[in-house]
């Protein structure tokens, strides 16, 4: 839950197609383009995130990667066009591990985490990953469609666990902060079994093709994440 916290119509006639994260489109992010974010937490501090985005062609086609760091923890993240990712890295006061995923479950980890060495393999769902900045990214949010997706759990290493996670979107709003005022798709992100009814977050990103992340709110936890700058 540690992770999640850091993170996260109704009619005369309701109707909801759950389908897994392979329905994605391609991702609109620009070489080189970074994301400055301010994260309040439950307590009322507050601390700066940044997010450091590369695009490349390879052989296997365009490949994407960011870098986010913050005063509690690094991510390294490389994925290609459609958000699956190739391999993620994590690094914390309690040590670092990357994450390798061969597209159909199988998630080795390596590192090292509270001083002992790791290296484990485990099979998980094909739709799994670690992180989902990037799943977001690419979801086409469709009207009453659930995204389903298995995330990687760091606060329960050396242990693999993944969370069964599900995006939604909900409505339109349009958001003012920092970075300026922005259209939006109000997306919900909450797990896909019974614990969706105590823990849920709102991402609100920008409803063009970028689906860029303006800002985050995490219920019933409390704290936020808000775009400050973009370059």
């Amino acid at each position: 839950m540690k992770l999640l916290k850091k993170l996260i119509w109704f009619g005369v006639v309701f109707c909801i197609a759950a389908v897994v994260w392979g329905q994605t489109e391609t991702i609109h992010i620009q070489n080189g383009e970074t994301h400055t974010v301010r994260v309040t937490k439950e307590d009322g501090a507050t601390y700066t995130g940044v997010t450091s985005y590369k695009v490349a062609q390879t052989s296997h086609g365009q490949t994407l990667s960011y870098i986010y760091r913050d005063k509690t923890a690094q991510w390294q993240v490389t994925a290609n066009a459609k958000g699956h990712p190739s391999h993620v890295s994590y690094r914390s006061r309690n040590g670092q591990m990357r994450f390798d995923f061969d597209g159909i479950g199988n998630v080795t980890a390596s590192g090292t985490w509270n001083q002992k060495p790791i290296r484990k393999k485990t099979r998980f769902s094909p739709n799994v990953t670690a992180e989902n900045m990037l799943i977001l990214s690419a979801l086409p949010l469709e009207d009453d469609t659930v995204y389903e997706f298995d995330l990687l759990q760091m606060d329960a290493l050396p242990k693999l666990k993944a969370y069964p996670m599900s995006f939604q979107l909900e409505g339109h709003e349009t958001v003012t902060v920092k970075a300026g005022t922005f259209r939006c798709h109000k997306v919900r992100f909450t797990f896909s079994d019974w614990r969706r009814f105590f823990w849920k977050a709102f991402y609100y990103v920008t409803d063009d093709k970028r689906h860029m992340v303006v800002k985050i709110e995490n219920i019933p936890d409390g704290g936020s994440t808000e775009l400050v700058n973009v370059e």
